[in-house]
This record gives structure tokens, sequence and C-alpha cells, in this order.
């Protein structure tokens, strides 16, 4: 992806209010570069290019947590508004009370009414 259609896509994401796959995409980006970062300087000085290998190890245990979280989260989210759901329609079914009566006004007919 090109860099316009990339911030083009996060635009899009952000409109759909999706923070946590603009997070995730965030964190991927910041391992990558610095994985290619410390690649070239690990060319140019080994002991530094390995100690600066610590940063993308890093976003990616953020990234895999994050993903991990997440899935455990939208799990329960999901679990909790389908048993919610179920219970809207048993509650549905059973009513709680009787409904009072209510006595209904008499209309009588124009008929009646002249006689």
């Amino acid at each position: 992806m090109s860099q316009p259609s990339l911030l083009s896509f996060i635009k899009q994401l952000y409109k759909e209010k999706r923070e946590l796959t603009i997070l995730e995409i965030t964190y991927l980006i910041i391992a990558g570069i610095s994985f290619l970062v410390s690649a070239v300087i690990a060319l140019l000085n080994q002991a530094l290019g390995v100690g600066l290998l610590i940063i993308p190890f890093i976003a990616f245990l953020a990234f895999s947590a994050n993903l991990i979280v997440w899935a455990l989260v939208k799990m329960l989210l999901e679990e909790s508004i389908k048993n919610q759901g179920s219970n809207l329609k048993e509650s549905k079914k059973t009513p709680l009370s009787l409904p009072a009566k209510v006595k209904k006004p008499v209309v009588r007919s124009k008929q009646a009414k002249k006689s």
C-alpha cells in the first residue's frame, strides 16, 4: 500500500469507530519498521542491531496481547447479549402481572341518540 491509501484506509477505519483495528495496524507498522531499521544497523554494528531487536519484539507482544484480550472481551459481550436477548423473549411470553381491566366507554350510534 502506498502512504496516501494507507492514510485514507486509517481514516475510514476511524470513521467506522474501529479504533482497535487502527491500534493493531500501528503495532504491526512499528514492529515492521523497527525490525528493518535494526536489521540495517546490525549490518554495521551487530551488538547494537541485536539490542534494537527488542523494540519489534515488544511491539509484536503488545499486538498479540491486544488480539487475545479483544477476542475474549468480544466473546463475553456476545454471550451476554445473546443471554439478554433470550431473557427478553422469555419475559415477553410470560407476563409479570395481569393487565388491569379498563372500562370502555359506550359509544352510541346516531340512531340511538335520536330516539
